[in-house]
């Protein structure tokens, strides 16, 4: 290409400064644009380098608005846990306590109702700061313990439900007022869920007395709760408690 007059050392490149950047573009304009789409050359067709361009320009246009569903698609990923993305910490509350009867300790809704008291009396903090529920009780039974306490589920970012079998993002995935489960976490768990062998092997644990089993000789100690299981979490009820052994 050649060197622009207004590089040059002479005086002249003062007088007529138009001029010289139209030098300077003078030999693009004598090149001969060559344009390539899909590994054939526009050029061979004989057409203009305008309409050569045109093609290019409508060839790009055709591409974007075929990603237009992809990007509807990103877009639902990224909105799928808006809250989340948003918060700058995230205080995790994991409780599980019950009385005798299998129903929720009082005290956990106290614990919870302080836990979020303290982070909401610094206004700076709360507007950064989420939460996010983990406990062993379906999505029912975790509504019902916080409504006991007049704690709005919104108040959580997220909440983690069935010993984590189940997760839930209240304000996000909602169904005429339901809340719905992540899906895409429910896939993902679902890889290599034996469940069929976990129930057979626990069956054996729990009826085996000295190391051999009863073949069915005593009554089994537990039994599935079909009430607080789901696809990928299995509950049990303890019958006798007089043999569940103890953990210190």
């Amino acid at each position: 290409m050649r060197h622009p007059q207004w590089q040059t050392t002479t005086t002249e490149d003062d007088v007529d400064v138009e001029e010289s950047f139209n030098d300077s573009l003078k030999d693009v304009q004598d090149m001969s644009l060559r344009l390539s789409i899909d590994g054939e050359f526009a050029a061979s067709s004989g057409g203009s380098n305008e309409d050569q361009v045109k093609r290019v320009l409508s060839k790009i246009r055709k591409q974007d608005s075929g990603s237009n569903h992809e990007n509807m698609l990103l877009d639902n990923v990224s909105n799928k846990y808006p809250l989340l993305r948003r918060r700058r910490r995230l205080i995790v509350i994991a409780l599980d306590s019950y009385d005798s009867n299998g129903e929720p300790d009082k005290k956990l809704i106290e614990i919870v109702q302080r836990i979020i008291k303290a982070v909401q009396l610094d206004p700076q903090t709360a507007r950064v700061s989420g939460f996010a529920l983990l406990t062993a009780m379906t999505m029912v039974e975790t509504t019902e313990f916080l409504a006991s306490g007049n704690v709005q589920v919104n108040e959580f970012d997220a909440i983690v439900c069935s010993s984590g079998s189940e997760v839930y993002y209240p304000g996000v995935h909602t169904e005429d007022g339901k809340l719905l489960p992540d899906q895409d976490y429910a896939v993902h768990i679902d890889y290599r869920w034996g469940v069929e062998g976990l129930k057979n092997t626990i069956c054996k644990l729990m009826n085996a007395s000295d190391g051999e089993e009863n073949h069915g000789k005593a009554t089994s100690p537990i039994e599935e709760d079909l009430k607080s299981s789901n696809a990928h979490c299995i509950s049990y009820k303890i019958n006798d408690p007089s043999k569940v052994s103890e953990i210190y």
